[in-house]
């Protein structure tokens, strides 16, 4: 069975505000003296928005099977649990400061693709990606 590779060009991410986000799982992590960790170091302005957010991005990172094997394997090494909690916050903080105009779900999804590589060691490849990306902004949009 014969194979057709494509190479992409992916649109460069605007790394300044994603990972003024998330800069590292470690660093998060390692700030934190208790393993509850805190979005930024910063509290929303919109707590309750926030909150329902996190909630929305939770049920789907529950929901993305390629994420959940990850996680349940260890991909991400002895802390991938406390790695998961992390990307939850940062994604759920990241949705909350976008505006809806600012929301692109191909800039979300290369942010997440290399998330996942750099944290969980783990390349998507099943188009779950950018289906969980357009999920999140059409529900975040929905939401405002």
């Amino acid at each position: 069975m014969d194979e057709e590779w494509v190479q992409v060009q992916r649109k460069q991410p605007k790394r300044e505000r994603l990972h003024a986000v998330a800069e590292s799982s470690d660093d998060a992590i390692e700030q934190q003296t208790s393993m509850e960790l805190q979005p930024s170091q910063s509290e929303p302005t919109d707590q309750p928005f926030f909150e329902a957010v996190r909630e929305l991005v939770r049920g789907v990172l529950d929901e993305w099977t390629s994420y959940q094997l990850a996680v349940q394997d260890q991909l991400g090494g002895s802390r991938t649990s406390d790695k998961d909690k992390w990307l939850g916050d940062v994604l759920a903080q990241y949705l909350t400061d976008c505006d809806n105009k600012s929301m692109d779900s191909n800039e979300l999804a290369d942010w997440l693709d290399d998330i996942l590589d750099e944290e969980f060691n783990l390349i998507v490849e099943d188009g779950s990606l950018e289906m969980v990306a357009e999920k999140l902004i059409k529900e975040v949009q929905n939401m405002r």
